[in-house]
């Protein structure tokens, strides 16, 4: 295997977290040109020669594309507050049909809220604000974010609950590591599962295997589970094998400088770098990223309205 192939499957597959890589798709790809992997693709032992090159040339190069990162000097005394709403008239949310058959509306409809029995794509309140919209800042080319120290600890805990037939919230964001110049580490932060129904529930997501782990497991009634996560580009799409309707996304960040908005569609980011232009990404599951710019933030409070629409 020549170094221009290495390069070329770090290039292509390496995670935008540093030391990550994808490994399934890198394996694919190697085996159409001729360098078979250790059946079945994951993981590689280091027995298998091509699949030891493979390994080791693609952590390397993952290596190197973070080495020349250095971190973003800034005040860290920007807050930016925002609301997002919807341009135009909102989709009426529809019914979910299965909910309201026999062996689902007992349990599904007794002291469920409207909106956790239809359709959550678009939650839109009466003033135009979406919710469930996830907002976040990345650094500059070649640049990390250099956090304050309070942001580098996180005593809150993400919860997703299962209290009737739906995910509440629908879409969470945790931060579980930072980046500091060498490595992720731990912030502290991770996802709690709940069902507080009084029934089982299901809770599954296909992970990459190697970033983060596929899930699928059932909740009894008031079980709860603790789950540690890795930062990844995408999010996780989570789904139930009992009910099928049931849906939502977890973002993983490796910085605070995230933010899901609420009900209203606001939503308000902390300690951001002041005076240096960074990306502002806005992202919808209907929409996926329906906005990206490059913008700098002033010392204080900086106000933004986005809009979204179908």
């Amino acid at each position: 295997m020549t170094r221009g192939f290495c390069l070329a499957l770090s290039t292509c597959f390496c995670h935008r977290e540093p030391y990550t890589f994808h490994w399934r798709s890198a394996c694919l790809f190697a085996t159409q040109w001729g360098f078979p992997c250790s059946p079945p693709f994951l993981p590689f032992t280091g027995r298998s020669a091509p699949g030891f090159w493979l390994r080791s040339c693609a952590e390397f190069h993952c290596r190197t594309q973070t080495e020349g990162k250095t971190p973003l000097k800034a005040n860290l005394d920007s807050v930016i507050s925002g609301k997002v709403t919807y341009d135009g008239d909102p989709p009426i949310p529809k019914i979910i049909e299965a909910i309201n058959k026999p062996q689902n509306r007992g349990r599904c409809l007794n002291g469920a809220a409207k909106r956790d029995t239809v359709d959550p794509t678009w939650r839109v309140d009466k003033k135009g604000g979406v919710a469930n919209v996830v907002i976040w800042l990345e650094p500059p080319a070649e640049k990390y974010f250099n956090l304050a120290e309070a942001d580098k600890k996180r005593n809150d805990i993400v919860i997703l609950d299962m209290p009737h037939c739906a995910f509440v919230p629908h879409v969470v964001a945790v931060f579980p590591k930072y980046f500091d110049g060498n490595k992720l580490v731990n912030t502290g932060q991770f996802l709690h599962i709940k069902n507080s129904a009084p029934f089982p529930h299901n809770v599954k997501w296909i992970g990459d295997g190697i970033t983060n782990k596929s899930f699928n497991h059932t909740l009894r009634s008031r079980e709860n589970r603790d789950i540690w996560l890795n930062p990844q580009d995408e999010p996780l799409q989570i789904g139930s094998n009992i009910h099928t309707w049931m849906s939502g996304f977890i973002w993983i960040f490796d910085n605070p400088y995230n933010a899901v908005t609420k009900d209203d569609g606001t939503f308000s980011i902390r300690n951001v770098p002041t005076d240096v232009e960074l990306t502002l990404v806005g992202w919808h599951e209907a929409k996926q990223k329906f906005f990206q710019k490059k913008m700098t933030f002033k010392k204080g409070d900086n106000t933004l309205e986005l809009k979204v629409s179908k």
